[in-house]
């Protein structure tokens, strides 16, 4: 059995006995594996459908992850993802895909998408602020 623990340790698993480890991610979670398994599947590929909306999503999903093209694909059927791309995710997406995928109906979810969104937003007026000053069109 697994479990799955969030908090603020930097502890990315601890074995509880022979059977038995604790993944460490973020505070204020934990989870039995069997629950993690019955719905985090779907909430995977809702997540990844939603953040690689494009025509190549499969390939776009593989390329992010650095994973198989038969992995990508096998998520966006309702494969739930192994802890370490759950990390990956956490660090490219932000926190917020995580909520989603835990808790799905927790308002700090939301509030982490839109933070996400409005970084990506400013990152983008800064590139273009940037091209516009190196044309000198200013």
């Amino acid at each position: 059995m697994a479990v799955l623990l969030y908090n603020n340790h930097n502890l990315s698993s601890t074995k509880l006995s022979d059977n038995t480890t604790i993944l460490t991610i973020m505070e204020g979670f934990c989870m039995a594996k069997d629950d993690i398994n019955l719905q985090i599947g779907q909430r995977w590929a809702s997540a990844l459908k939603k953040r690689f909306p494009e025509r190549n999503t499969v390939k776009l999903v593989a390329r992010s992850f650095d994973i198989e093209v038969r992995t990508a694909r096998s998520w966006l059927e309702g494969q739930a993802p192994r802890c370490q791309h759950l990390f990956v995710a956490g660090q490219k997406f932000g926190m917020g895909i995580l909520f989603e995928l835990f808790s799905p109906n927790r308002k700090v979810g939301k509030l982490e998408d839109s933070l996400l969104n409005l970084e990506k937003k400013i990152y983008q007026l800064g590139q273009e602020l940037r091209a516009i000053r190196e044309r000198g069109d200013l």
